[in-house]
């Protein structure tokens, strides 16, 4: 079996969503049993969409007080409203990963919010369009 499907089927039946309905539901609520991160704090970069956002909501869905940011504002807010409805706890901050500024004062908001940091998942990624070595 491939890496990516083992990593898909796991994903899907820890957090209860189908990837690329967009539809947020929470195991814990479903199943009955606490989540794996029950009173455990995590941070995510770029979880505004993508594997981030899958991310926010899984462990949103285990139980997790997700603290998480993106440069797209109504996504993230589109994102905390859907794991709160579904009964999980999240922040969404905006913050630009290129700016250590703002890194910094995501991590201090999340921790201030939560009281603590158990998990940090550095996702965003930074795209440059120019090639990094000339001959």
């Amino acid at each position: 079996m491939k890496r990516r499907t083992v990593l898909g089927r796991t994903a899907a039946a820890m957090t209860g969503i189908a990837f690329g309905t967009g539809e947020v539901k929470s195991a814990p609520n479903r199943s009955g049993r606490p989540g794996a991160y029950v009173d455990k704090t995590v941070l995510i970069t770029g979880a505004t969409s993508g594997v981030g956002r899958a991310a926010a909501v899984a462990f949103a869905g285990q139980g997790a007080k997700v603290g998480f940011c993106g440069r797209r504002e109504r996504l993230g807010m589109q994102t905390e409203r859907e794991i709160r409805r579904a009964g999980g706890e999240a922040t969404y901050i905006r913050a630009d990963v290129r700016r250590p500024d703002q890194v910094r004062s995501f991590v201090d908001r999340v921790v201030e919010t939560y009281g603590g940091l158990d998990v940090a998942l550095n996702n965003a990624g930074i795209q440059n369009p120019s090639p990094t070595c000339t001959r």
